[in-house]
């Protein structure tokens, strides 16, 4: 079913009077959000595992996932989405497609979802699978089964506590930040930094500062990479030595050693581990 004929029934069904689409596909798509600890366990895979993408879904929302998710096409370039098979998920033909898209014999795969039943259509195909519990069930399954390269480390496994309680999305940040993932730490603070208020929000602020700083660096960009990196200083400053087992105090003089080099000398500097978080 298109997306308009979707949009009719939908306001037949409700006794609705007809919407401008507009309207609807705004509603109907806008309601994702990213989980950054499952795209992580994606980044860390190992290198003979071959990702696909199994998913009952429609093309609006499909667009919604990529909109706040972008790299899921990079991370998982293949996929089996129902609206395009024609067939969805308990039905056979969607993970035969699968299957047949990733090369690979049912012995070869394993399935992994939220739904209980799901799995069990997949285990009864031949297909071994789990259910994912949280978020962070499906890093820790995949790395007992030897799916993530060697030496990844499950992000719930870091000690790392910010407001008294564990905090996922911080440690992502760090992950990713001391990997040279700065981009992908930017967005896992970002994502915290909006649900927080007070010195917790400067601080996460200041983090993501810090990581738009590399980001532009790496990519030639001097000027707006020194300009984020004082505004990073200059709310570090606001703190003392130590904060959410970040060495502040280090930071900010390797900040200040960075800002004192000449524009053309940081552009070559590799900054992998240069700021330490």
């Amino acid at each position: 079913m298109s997306a308009d004929a979707f949009f009719r029934a939908a306001e037949r069904a409700a006794s609705l009077p007809p919407l401008d689409d507009a309207v609807w596909i705004e509603a109907w798509r806008d309601i994702f959000r990213p989980v950054p600890s499952a795209l992580a366990a994606l980044r860390r895979l190992a290198e003979d595992v071959t990702p696909i993408l199994i998913s009952n879904t429609n093309a609006v929302h499909w667009d919604g996932v990529l909109r706040v998710a972008p790299e899921l096409t990079r991370l998982v370039p293949l996929r089996a989405l129902s609206f395009e098979v024609g067939a969805a998920k308990p039905e056979p033909a969607l993970f035969h497609a699968a299957l047949a898209r990733a090369g690979a014999r049912p012995s070869d795969a394993l399935y992994a979802d939220d739904r209980p039943e799901l799995v069990e259509a997949a285990r009864a195909m031949g297909i071994d699978g789990f259910v994912v519990r949280n978020p962070d069930a499906f890093a820790d399954e995949l790395q007992r089964r030897g799916f993530l390269a060697p030496g990844s480390v499950p992000l719930q496994s870091l000690p790392a506590q910010f407001g008294g309680t564990a905090s996922p999305l911080f440690v992502q940040g760090l992950v990713e930040f001391r990997a040279g993932r700065f981009f992908e730490a930017h967005e896992a603070w970002e994502l915290l930094w909006k649900d927080s208020a007070g010195d917790d929000r400067l601080f996460f602020q200041a983090l993501i500062q810090l990581a738009a700083a590399c980001v532009h660096i790496g990519r030639g960009n001097a000027a707006p990479g020194r300009r984020l990196l004082a505004l990073a200083k200059s709310k570090l400053g606001q703190f003392g030595d130590d904060k959410a087992g970040v060495n502040v105090q280090s930071l900010r003089r390797e900040i200040g050693s960075a800002l004192a080099e000449a524009p053309e000398a940081l552009l070559r500097v590799d900054l992998r581990g240069r700021f330490p978080i």
